[in-house]
């Protein structure tokens, strides 16, 4: 019996070890997946389809890309729940910052997107407010799979130019090319009305109306000063603005760096 349990002890011993020892070359060591539909708005095939284009995705390009659906972000705001799922969860490719997870919260309707490491640099401000505008334009109907997958491809997008040297920027719209043409026409109506002014030598400007009298022709007898009326001018004191622009970075509650954007729908 004595015999029974000393090789019993031994052997848990031994498993203990054992298990200790492929823990340490990863063997049991657990990764959070990329895909985390908690608010359960996705079917099964749409959540299949959607792990395997996220895990091809982030390895093509170095980069997590991670999403996340929650019914309720807690206390949190948007920006925090996702700077923080992404810090305390492990997210990062291959163990280091580069990063990028966009959180959904179904309750409050509102989604934000977080930046790290690599990502900060890949989605520029133009890029953000790209990026919102394609997820609001899906997430809005409830097209929540649409959203996920142009959030994936354009994610894919961004690293990719970024890595190439050219940072993903918003084309010329409609206005701004307005804008050209108009100050184009400007300037060569400028140019026409100056190439005419030129040509009037024979027209000078006098500045009192003596330049316009006939010698001989007015004799004043009486003068005298009238005062009509005055003129003030006032000009308002410009009111600080305490909007700011898009964009940037922030700290997280670990302390790490994330960039990102995001809104409601």
């Amino acid at each position: 019996m004595k015999k029974y349990i000393k090789n019993l002890l031994l052997f848990i011993i031994c498993l203990s070890v054992s298990l200790s020892c492929f823990a340490g070359f990863g063997v049991f060591a657990a990764t959070d997946p990329r895909l985390v539909d908690d608010a359960d708005i996705l079917t099964d095939e749409e959540e299949l389809i959607l792990i395997t284009m996220l895990d091809e995705v982030s390895e093509k390009i170095k980069l997590d890309v991670v999403i996340v659906t929650v019914d309720d972000m807690g206390y949190k705001t948007a920006e925090a729940f996702a700077d923080d799922y992404m810090d305390y969860n492990g997210y990062g490719y291959n163990g280091g910052e580069d990063c990028v997870l966009l959180a959904v919260g179904m309750d409050e309707r509102e989604y934000h997107f977080s930046t790290r490491g690599f990502g900060i640099d890949a989605f520029t401000d133009d890029a953000i407010d790209n990026t919102k505008e394609v997820l609001e334009d899906h997430l809005t109907f409830d097209e929540y799979y649409d959203a996920f997958v142009a959030f994936v491809e354009l994610t894919e997008g961004y690293v990719t130019s970024a890595r190439e040297g050219s940072p993903y920027k918003a084309p010329f719209s409609f206005f701004s090319n307005l804008f050209v043409a108009v100050a184009i026409g400007f300037v060569i109506a400028l140019i026409s009305v100056s190439v005419m002014k030129a040509q009037l030598k024979s027209v000078r400007s006098n500045y009192s109306a003596k330049g316009y009298e006939k010698q001989g022709s007015m004799d004043v007898k009486n003068s005298s000063d009238v005062f009509l009326y005055k003129t003030v001018s006032k000009t308002a004191r410009p009111k600080s603005s305490s909007s700011g622009g898009g964009g940037g970075t922030h700290r997280s509650s670990s302390g790490r760096s994330h960039g990102g954007g995001g809104g409601r729908f």
